[in-house]
């Protein structure tokens, strides 16, 4: 279910105190309109009832998805309230950190497809790493900012968003057989995902930074070290 709270603020246009109605949690399978919301970032808009203009307000809240059984705490790490979910079946899902209104999605995204996202964050290490090799370091060509995991297509391509700071986005497509390949990677060195959890409790991040400190191990063990 969805659970809303209120809170006093100031408006950041009128400066008139006002109250805010946020979610600290919501099962988008039992709210679909929610989930659509979420996705397009509405769920942060905001109008104040003094001055009537509307101001996104991003906070933290627990996306609950009972139908591909996962979770993503949209906040501090650490700092989501077990009671959100302590009445629910916790058996088979998985649980993720999320830092910012893209990885939100994206993780979203990842496990209504039903991958795997510790394959998709070293397929978008991989991408980044050809771009840089194909434009020389971006000298030839912008290097995206954000890569973003948006779909899978019915032939299995693998849709990435590539955001740039001062260029157009543009999509990429990435093949199965590569997410395949790196699946298969990952399962015959298990040693890697242990050794890379977090440690910061049932919410783990799995994003770029996690990626790369898995390529290193991933070279690693295939040399032997």
């Amino acid at each position: 279910m969805a659970k809303r709270i209120v809170k006093e603020i100031d408006c950041p246009h009128c400066k008139e105190k006002v109250e805010l109605q946020m979610w600290d949690s919501i099962n988008v399978s039992l709210n679909p309109a929610l989930k659509d919301k979420i996705k397009n970032g509405t769920i942060f808009d905001w109008t104040c009832p003094q001055c009537g203009k509307t101001t996104r307000i991003m906070y933290p809240f627990l996306y609950i998805d009972m139908i591909h059984t996962f979770m993503i705490w949209f906040g501090a790490p650490g700092q989501c309230n077990p009671e959100l979910y302590q009445n629910m079946t916790l058996d088979g899902y998985q649980f993720r950190q999320a830092r910012n209104f893209n990885e939100l999605v994206e993780k979203a995204a990842i496990f209504e497809n039903q991958l795997d996202d510790h394959v998709i964050e070293l397929m978008k290490l991989s991408i980044v790493q050809a771009l840089y090799k194909q434009t020389e370091g971006g000298t030839k060509a912008p290097l995206p900012a954000i890569l973003v995991f948006r779909s899978k297509q019915e032939d299995g391509t693998m849709i990435f968003s590539a955001l740039y700071q001062n260029a157009p986005g543009r999509l990429i497509r990435a093949s199965e057989t590569t997410y395949n390949t790196i699946r298969r990677d990952l399962e015959n060195n298990p040693s890697v995902l242990k050794g890379l959890a977090d440690g910061e409790g049932k919410f783990q991040q799995v994003n770029f930074d996690w990626a790369k400190k898995a390529m290193t191990l991933l070279a690693a063990q295939r040399q032997g070290h």
